[in-house]
């Protein structure tokens, strides 16, 4: 099936995120994107990408704070005329935001409530992943889509509303021991003690989660790190 891209809302490395509408003459449908590969995409980018769809879409049926997945076929770029291969499904909101970009704006909550609920129901997400036998490996601010921010809020924030996304590091994990997996599969500043073992596994996830709760509250990192 084709769809049409019509605006191109963020581009990255090796993807870009479009609107689109689902016939020429539509107008973009305000509740869709979709990110698709580009020209620096390569065959291993794009199965990557593609295992932690199928992943994402597995675990977005059962908790509403998975980024939900919709699968759309080939698109269509009417300015070129060319068909783009599909890099990743839509996610069925347009998230204006991430968390990272929340923090690194100071926010102010309306009351401490706010950041507690928040970080209560982020475990509770990282529980429910854990549970059906997967660990994210990549959980950072950047892959927490806010839902209903769509910019860095002049008032007191009274919600954080979220998604988690991109699992594309994501393994499978039938128990809590971890494994030598043989490149990194989180950002430095969220990676665990024991990625100097080149291990990974549930625990790194409940380190990230630690992290974002200590940003989340303190405002800054634990520790400093770089890739």
């Amino acid at each position: 099936r084709k769809i049409f891209l019509k605006k191109q809302i963020n581009n990255w490395s090796y993807n870009s995120i479009y609107a689109f509408s689902r016939k020429k003459s539509h107008k973009i449908d305000p509740n869709l994107v979709i990110r698709i590969s580009n020209k620096q995409s390569t065959v291993e980018n794009i199965n990557t990408e593609l295992k932690g769809i199928k992943v994402q879409y597995k675990l977005c049926l059962g908790d509403n704070n998975i980024g939900n997945i919709i699968d759309y076929g080939m698109l269509h770029n009417p300015s070129t005329n060319n068909l783009f291969r599909l890099q990743e499904y839509s996610i069925i909101e347009r998230y204006g935001i991430d968390l990272k970009k929340i923090l690194e704006s100071s926010p102010k909550y309306n009351n401490l409530g706010v950041a507690i609920l928040f970080m209560k129901n982020l475990l509770k997400d990282i529980h429910y992943i854990h549970k059906n036998n997967y660990a994210h490996l990549d959980i950072k601010p950047s892959n927490i889509l806010m839902q209903n921010i769509k910019t860095i809020p002049k008032k007191p924030i009274s919600k954080l509303e979220y998604a988690i996304v991109d699992f594309g590091a994501a393994q499978k994990f039938n128990n809590n021991n971890s494994k030598i997996i043989d490149k990194q599969m989180a950002s430095a500043a969220f990676s665990p003690p024991e990625l100097l073992d080149r291990k990974f596994g549930k625990k790194s996830d409940i380190w990230a989660y630690g992290i974002i709760c200590y940003l989340t509250i303190v405002r800054k990192f634990y520790f400093k790190a770089k890739a």
